[in-house]
């Protein structure tokens, strides 16, 4: 429950969560529901991530990936790009799950630098791949990394 500006007075359950902006909270007790656990979250997200492939960078420079989490938090992208035997670190991407089961698209922008090296590299016929890792973050502070994804990369 978030509340607004101004003096705020809630009543409510020791279930219910209250946001920080609210001035007067007053809590009654209330039993959990049978078979619920009073105890901490301590189970991490399940996480499935998945991506194309091979994906073209000639017009865009976004590296896309999907993943989906089985609880509400965060989903976090990171990796390198790989050209001429080189590993490449890229910026890391974060998005926000706001539902259990729900999920989200990481879209990493190479630099101009990186796209240009990449292209570079794929005109010569290089090989040029990208690397991620891919980690869901619920709200508990509970994490479980993904397998690592690679993508090659085309002109």
């Amino acid at each position: 429950m978030r509340c607004g500006e101004g003096s705020d007075q809630v009543e409510a359950d020791t279930l219910d969560e209250v946001g920080a902006d609210c001035e007067s909270v007053l809590r009654t007790a209330t039993a959990a529901p049978p078979g619920a656990t009073g105890g901490r979250d301590t189970v991490a997200p399940r996480l499935e991530v998945a991506a194309p492939a091979r994906q073209r960078i000639a017009r865009s420079r976004r590296v896309r990936l999907f993943a989906t989490a089985t609880e509400s938090g965060f989903v976090a992208a990171s990796g390198a790009i790989r050209i001429g035997g080189l590993a490449l670190p890229l910026t890391v991407v974060r998005r926000p799950i706001p539902v259990a089961g729900g999920g989200a698209e990481l879209a990493v922008t190479l630099s101009r630098a990186r796209w240009r090296q990449a292209l570079r590299a794929l005109r010569r016929r290089r090989p040029v791949s990208v690397g991620m890792t891919v980690v869901a973050t619920d709200g508990a502070g509970n994490s479980r990394q993904a397998k690592p994804v690679t993508i090659k990369l085309l002109r």
